[in-house]
């Protein structure tokens, strides 16, 4: 997978608060004490606790590096959800020096444990040769090992992996496979890969109504660049369509964020 969308999800992952623009505020309260007394006695969860509210400037004034101090103490003892995001700090320089390989580390330490992102991110690093050797089988191993709790980029990468014949056969029928599952969470890369599947007929047949559709949906949940794309994609298509299938398509569109929004 390309780095890039690597670079762009980090600060975004699993909820994390490194990016946070709270303004920085010191709150001593009861509550902060008991906690960084917890901390300091050497409670895990106390240590990411409070690595997190450095790094979110909650209740402190933000300090990304008091957030590791804490994060690496938590990690250290081997809290996952710690160790996932520490990898986070690494690869993105945030309160530590930037060290891809360190990220490799801490991102593995959480894998093994069975956090979902850092499996992802695992194989995203071992796709492109970052902070570890290239090797397309780790990258799809970790993928897999993602894609199959649920990860919605994880099922995304995988089905991208079996499109093109990267460490596996070339499977079109996997890959649509994984790019709905992907899709139908909402995630607008698998929703493009998906109008791309439709709009050229590779292992499926040709739909471009069903291609404007997931253009249209991709276009949707994403932002700047990508969407300028898929808005791109779906201006090509839509040009050789007659007005009642974009009609068409605007509707499955609406009825498939209908139906989402009717499962959750």
């Amino acid at each position: 997978m390309r780095f890039a969308v690597l670079a762009s999800l980090l600060i975004a992952a699993s909820g994390s608060v490194f990016a946070s623009q709270n303004p920085p505020v010191t709150i001593d309260t009861p509550e902060l004490r008991q906690l960084r007394q917890a901390a300091e006695a050497g409670n895990r969860d106390a240590q990411y606790e409070l690595g997190m509210a450095y790094a979110s400037g909650n209740g402190v004034a933000r300090d990304l590096a008091e957030a590791a101090r804490w994060m690496r103490k938590a990690a250290d003892q081997g809290l996952a959800d710690a160790q996932n995001d520490l990898g986070v700090m690494y690869q993105e320089g945030l309160g530590v020096a930037q060290d891809s390989a360190a990220a490799v580390t801490w991102w593995r330490k959480a894998a093994e444990q069975g956090v979902a992102d850092a499996q992802n991110y695992l194989g995203i690093m071992y796709d492109n040769g970052t902070g570890v050797p290239a090797s397309s089988d780790e990258a799809f191993r970790w993928f897999r090992e993602a894609a199959n709790k649920g990860h919605a980029e994880a099922q995304n990468n995988i089905g991208f992996m079996f499109e093109i014949g990267r460490a596996v056969p070339l499977d079109y029928e996997a890959a649509l496979f994984w790019y709905r599952k992907s899709a139908d969470q909402g995630w607008p890369p698998a929703q493009a890969s998906l109008g791309l599947m439709y709009s050229g007929g590779n292992g499926v047949a040709r739909d471009p109504v069903e291609a404007d559709k997931w253009f249209q949906l991709a276009a949707l949940g994403a932002s700047g660049n990508d969407q300028t794309r898929y808005d791109g994609l779906r201006e090509t298509i839509e040009a050789g369509m007659s007005v009642a299938d974009i009609v068409e398509a605007r509707q499955r569109a609406r009825d498939w964020i209908r139906e989402r929004a009717r499962r959750r």
